[in-house]
């Protein structure tokens, strides 16, 4: 099964194009608790999400799970009550922003977010790697090798990952989908 965005086409519909949107930080795997507990203290609140397999030991299970694991999205006026009363809430670990001030997600990246949301195409996260970032291979022949992103090539979708041996480093081809952050 592929990966869609389960979220309504009516449900993006409500949300205004001018006001600004915040990443909200939440606890790990409170994602929906938190929006939840937002909606009933009258927030307008995203989570994305998507489906895919879940693997059990005796079975495999299509589930849903967040398209930005840790997030939900609050599209709402800077107001500093309201601020607090989202950082008082159960789940919410802290609003992104600089220095200990909330800072408004970019518009034309939420923006973005929002047209590929309301697409029939099926949405599904992707890794984020840059330079330099420690990786372990999960899959395929060289699972369990530890190393370091050395080139990103975007349109082959391909990592090389220098990995140490003996004092050196070798240089591998693998897929993003079989690499994540160590």
């Amino acid at each position: 099964m592929g990966y869609t965005a389960n979220v309504g086409i009516e449900e993006l519909n409500k949300f205004s194009q001018v006001v600004p949107w915040y990443a909200v930080r939440t606890r790990c795997h409170h994602e929906r608790k938190v929006v939840k507990l937002l909606e009933v203290k009258g927030f307008d609140v995203l989570l994305p999400k998507y489906r895919t397999w879940s693997r059990r030991k005796d079975r495999r299970k299509v589930i849903e799970l967040p398209l930005f694991p840790g997030y939900v999205f609050v599209q709402m006026e800077p107001d500093y009550e309201r601020f607090r009363e989202i950082s008082r809430t159960f789940g919410v670990a802290y609003i992104l922003g600089r220095k200990g001030r909330p800072e408004p997600i970019r518009k034309e990246e939420m923006d973005s977010l929002l047209i590929l949301l309301r697409m029939p195409e099926k949405v599904r996260p992707h890794p984020y790697f840059k330079e330099g970032d420690r990786v372990i291979v999960v899959d395929g022949p060289f699972r369990g090798a530890i190393g370091y992103v050395m080139k990103v090539q975007p349109r082959k979708y391909k990592l090389i990952v220098g990995i140490e041996m003996l004092g050196r480093a070798v240089a591998v081809h693998v897929t993003e989908d079989v690499v994540e952050k160590y």
